[in-house]
């Protein structure tokens, strides 16, 4: 008895990708696009986290047929970050109703 070999063609490995991105609840596959030539499959697009690139990579390594991945996935900020969000001493301040005081002891100038 002969072991059968299973060939995928580049569209069939496309499509199989595009249905385990359609799958995988971590990803949101809208942005996302697929190519492959000669089993190794090119993402390219935009998600919005870097948790999402991950979880579109680890789901294209587990499909058979797969030789190589080209993550070329961007992260996109969806909303913009403000200063008061990145700096800690500025979130402080903004919470605490302006800038630091200093405080001093009675009698002192």
């Amino acid at each position: 008895m002969k072991a059968q070999t299973v060939h995928m063609t580049d569209k069939m490995l496309r499509d199989a990708v595009i249905a385990q991105l359609d799958f995988e609840p971590e990803v949101n596959p809208a942005g996302i696009g697929v190519a492959a030539e000669d089993g190794v499959v090119t993402l390219s697009g935009s998600v919005d986290d870097y948790a999402q690139k991950v979880a579109a990579e680890k789901a294209v390594k587990r499909i058979f047929g797969v030789k190589g991945l080209a993550n070329e996935l961007l992260v996109r900020i969806v909303c913009e970050r403000t200063d008061t969000d990145i700096d800690p001493q500025r979130r402080l301040q903004a919470h605490a109703g302006g800038p630091r005081r200093r405080y001093r002891r009675p009698g002192e100038e």
